[in-house]
């Protein structure tokens, strides 16, 4: 499957809602999407791991709202790498978070990618 980025999800360097992508994630992302087109998870994991230690810089609402945009930025991984099936998964998972914590701004934003993906 072919992936179109959509503008609520940008491509690279990633910024989503305060989780700030470093260089060195940038390039653990692109070797993350290659790798896993090819079936080999470590690159992901890695990649999410040192996200983590990211996010755990973060403090209080800040903090909150950059685990949802890591774990939106790990989702993009297996988007990337053809993956849209899991992808979809990520995002249904991830929704209820946000809208549990208050964050109607990016829980809109996920309903919005999950509608255009099953549109597709």
């Amino acid at each position: 499957m072919e992936h179109t980025p959509s503008p609520e999800f940008p491509e690279a360097p990633l910024n989503v809602y305060g989780f700030a992508e470093t260089p060195d994630l940038q390039r653990r992302r692109h070797e993350a999407i290659s790798a896993l087109s090819g079936g080999d998870l470590q690159p992901a994991i890695g990649y999410r791991l040192a996200a983590e230690e990211i996010v755990a810089r973060y403090q209080g609402d800040a903090q909150q709202r950059a685990e949802i945009g890591m774990q939106l930025a790990v989702a993009g991984i297996r988007r990337d790498a053809g993956r849209t099936e899991v992808y979809l998964e990520d995002l249904n998972a991830i929704l209820p978070y946000a809208q549990h914590r208050g964050y109607n701004d990016i829980a809109e934003d996920i309903q919005a990618e999950i509608d255009r993906i099953c549109q597709d």
